[in-house]
């Protein structure tokens, strides 16, 4: 505990959890006796959840000079090539490194792994071009480098939990 409290720490934030805590206390006010001590316990186990998550990741060691370094080609790397599909592999050859020692900086900088960094710059550029460049899902699949249209749709609804179209349904009613 005395880690978190002398060390600044970095973690990747749900917004969910502090959305989910502050429902919970603006209905507090509201709510009969009996049921205030089941809000206070829920609020309490989600700072605890937090807590937690927290001093994980006090454990990690704090990135070096070269985690930031190697984590920033890696990036530029990504968007100068996000057309390609280049496997990881080609970029670690680019890099002069290993995958462990990329995930270890990734890790160390409280990123995903480098290749849901990859997975979310696609899933990135896809929504960009599905809300505002006005192309097919066919001609989005071939600009983002899959072969098969088929795979490219299910990707995506895998990604998002949307199909293609519904996600452009609901945007566009926003």
């Amino acid at each position: 505990m005395m880690a978190l409290l002398t060390h600044p720490t970095m973690m990747k934030a749900n917004l969910g959890d502090y959305e989910r805590i502050l429902g919970i206390t603006r209905h507090q006010p509201t709510v009969t006796d009996c049921a205030s001590a089941l809000i206070n316990s829920a609020i309490s186990q989600l700072f605890l959840t937090l807590t937690c998550r927290l001093l994980r990741a006090t454990q990690n060691p704090s990135p070096t000079g070269r985690d930031v370094q190697l984590v920033e080609a890696f990036h530029s790397l990504i968007e100068n090539d996000l057309t390609s599909r280049t496997p990881l592999t080609d970029y670690l050859k680019i890099l002069n490194t290993s995958e462990r020692t990329l995930r270890r900086a990734c890790l160390r900088m409280a990123l995903p792994s480098p290749h849901e960094i990859i997975q979310m710059r696609l899933s990135s550029e896809a929504q960009r071009l599905l809300l505002f460049s006005g192309l097919s899902a066919v001609e989005i699949s071939e600009r983002l480098g899959f072969t098969d249209p088929a795979y490219f749709s299910r990707w995506f609804r895998h990604r998002h939990g949307l199909t293609i179209r519904a996600f452009r349904e609901e945007r566009e009613m926003k």
